[in-house]
């Protein structure tokens, strides 16, 4: 099963930015996962909320905000003070980064985004190793279309309370039968085996999204899940290890 840092190694350096990615790869994960927003002019950013106030020194939406003024913000004094002076990094600059997959999540708008990021992959030569997600099923889908050999891995819902096995397997299994996803993600919680063998049955990978616990590993692992993603890879990759050794 592959280690994907979330945003990064997010729990030991501020989430997407250089410094986190950095981590990831130095704890050994196969891959980070990273959200991709335009600037005001059009120029592709790393950064996840829609708004910069939380994870920088600035305010306002980054769709409003001119590329000079992100560039110049500071990304990681929130976090910790030995990060301070940390940057909202543009995607070229982690694309950059030799030694991992990506996982690219989309939280553009328009077309012209959009096939920016694709172009942006494709200039910086890992289109076979990257991933591109987002909520946005008609952006994936029209993706697709212009990029076919692009991947791309659709979110599923989370499972609701009222939900027997039964329902959810088939709510995930049946939904990803409609796309022409390459992956499917469900939460590293909800995750069991019926849903694995289901899309493996597909051709489809399955990815085991945001694992917070040994537990959750463990159960992703059982499942037979291709990927997880973890704010901690570090402690992922150790389980994976010390589980590797005992079989």
């Amino acid at each position: 099963m592959k280690i994907i840092g979330h945003r990064g190694a997010s729990a030991v350096a501020p989430e997407n930015t250089m410094a986190a990615f950095v981590a990831a790869r130095e704890a050994g994960a196969d891959g980070v996962e990273l959200d991709v927003h335009a600037a005001a002019e059009g120029e592709l950013f790393v950064i996840h909320d829609y708004a910069v106030d939380r994870t920088t020194t600035g305010t306002g939406l980054v769709f409003d905000l001119p590329a000079a003024e992100i560039s110049h913000l500071d990304a990681g004094a929130w976090f910790a003070p030995e990060f301070a002076g940390e940057r909202v990094p543009r995607l070229a600059e982690v694309l950059e980064l030799e030694g991992l997959e990506f996982e690219v999540e989309l939280k553009c708008f328009t077309a012209e985004a959009m096939l920016a990021v694709v172009d942006a992959v494709q200039n910086a030569g890992v289109l076979d190793c990257t991933e591109f997600t987002s909520w946005n099923l008609p952006m994936l889908m029209d993706l697709k279309n212009h990029c076919p050999e692009g991947k791309i891995g659709i979110f599923s819902r989370r499972r609701e309370a009222w939900m027997p096995d039964e329902v959810f397997e088939r709510t995930i299994i049946g939904s990803a039968a409609f796309t022409t996803a390459d992956v499917v993600h469900v939460y590293a919680g909800d995750i069991t085996p019926d849903i694995v063998a289901g899309l493996h049955a597909q051709g489809r990978k399955v990815h085991a999204n945001d694992a917070t616990s040994t537990d959750q590993l463990r159960h992703a692992l059982e499942s037979a899940a291709d990927r997880t993603s973890t704010n901690n890879p570090a402690a992922a990759v150790a389980f994976l290890r010390a589980e590797s050794a005992r079989s």
